[in-house]
């Protein structure tokens, strides 16, 4: 049960009205994740942008995105109330737009706390617009989905056909402007929680390694189409997961279908079909 304080805050939560900010849907925002912002920044320097980190009155900032959830501000609002909370920098624009971070940020300006941001050299469009060129970025919709198959399988929970199918769905949301559809087997779900995997492969692990994929895919190496109609095997070096999938173009469509057959975690894993490191 949330303590009493919860409720109150919910009730009261202040968010900025669609009309003061700069109308963006809430999915249409470029996300990226929390790892590779540093690699981000770089990626601006090469383009002559700069970004300093400093502490920001929530007050001066304005939003970029038209939608948020308040119980999401109210988890954070309650974290920083608990000691809880990190104090992950936001992203701000020069011109003062909030363009990652909402939910943080408007937890900060609902408590009255000055909020840790990266300040970035450059207006809000066009900052938004490098961040979706930026090849690791996400939009926030399939974002956000990932991150839920990530944060919600630490353990290695029995995977149902419920679970592969609502991932499978995510997966081929991802892949739809590459024309590629994903099946993942009845054999894969249950390769998954076999007992041989030492130690066992998680949902979140696979969600890494296909999360590889579509990074390659945006950077423009079409890692999938270069073996039509044959059978290929992901290997994740990282993580010792073998993948064999079956490559198929589906002509009616005019896609490529990728059948996931099995998984498995095994170092050195050899197979006599052509390769796919990640």
């Amino acid at each position: 049960m949330k303590p009493f304080s919860s409720f109150i805050y919910e009730a009261t939560i202040d968010v900025p009205k669609k009309q003061q900010t700069m109308g963006i849907d809430r999915k249409d925002m470029p996300q990226v994740s929390s790892k590779d912002m540093t690699h981000f920044f770089n990626h601006l320097k090469t383009k002559g942008v700069t970004v300093v980190k400093k502490k920001m009155d929530p007050s001066d900032l304005k939003a970029s995105q038209g939608q948020f959830h308040k119980e999401k501000i109210q988890k954070m609002i309650d974290d920083i109330q608990n000691g809880k909370d990190v104090d992950k920098p936001i992203v701000v624009s020069k011109d003062n737009y909030v363009v990652d971070g909402h939910h943080r940020w408007l937890a900060h300006s609902n408590l009255g706390k000055d909020v840790n941001a990266y300040h970035v050299n450059t207006n809000a469009k066009d900052l938004i617009g490098m961040m979706h060129d930026y090849p690791k970025s996400f939009n926030s919709k399939l974002y956000e989905t990932l991150e839920y198959f990530v944060e919600r399988d630490e353990s290695c929970m029995i995977v149902t056909a419920a679970h592969m199918k609502a991932f499978e769905q995510f997966v081929d949301k991802m892949f739809d402007k590459f024309n590629i559809d994903f099946d993942f087997t009845k054999h894969f779900r249950e390769r998954i929680s076999d007992e041989r995997n030492n130690p066992c492969i998680s949902l979140k692990e696979i969600a890494d390694t296909i999360k590889k994929i579509y990074n390659k895919y945006k950077s423009g190496e079409k890692t999938l189409s270069k073996y039509v109609d044959a059978e290929v095997v992901l290997k994740d070096l990282q993580n010792d997961l073998n993948m064999p999938i079956a490559v198929e173009y589906d002509r009616k469509n005019d896609e490529i279908e990728v059948v996931a057959k099995t998984i498995m975690r095994k170092k050195n894993f050899r197979t006599p079909n052509p390769e796919i490191k990640l």
